[in-house]
């Protein structure tokens, strides 16, 4: 598997936006910064496998989901709420489950 597009988030989920379109969101480690992480969005999922935490996005990037769902300081939930001010959205996993 090509790790050039690659992106790992430690903390993530996806973000419903429609009945058709969906992205990941999460954290991402970003080093030289004097943040130990970044907060990422994606293009559009094409496909997610929950048992592996592996997905592709529309423009071809490979997001690598590590455990399950999670956003412990709430970090993650924050930025949403901020980026998507006024429009309708769902996470579709809850904080801290399972895959699946």
């Amino acid at each position: 598997m090509n790790t050039e597009h690659e992106i790992v988030l430690f903390h993530w989920n996806i973000l419903e936006l429609s009945d058709e379109l969906a992205i990941f969101v999460g954290l991402r480690e970003k080093m030289g910064t004097t943040s130990p992480y970044l907060f990422r969005y994606s293009t559009a999922v094409v496909s997610f496998d929950n048992q592996t935490g592996v997905g592709i996005t529309e423009s071809g990037r490979i997001y690598r989901c590590i455990g399950a769902p999670s956003d412990p300081k709430g970090e993650i939930r924050a930025m949403v709420r901020e980026i998507m001010r006024g429009k309708s959205f769902r996470f579709r996993y809850d904080f801290g489950s399972l895959h699946g």
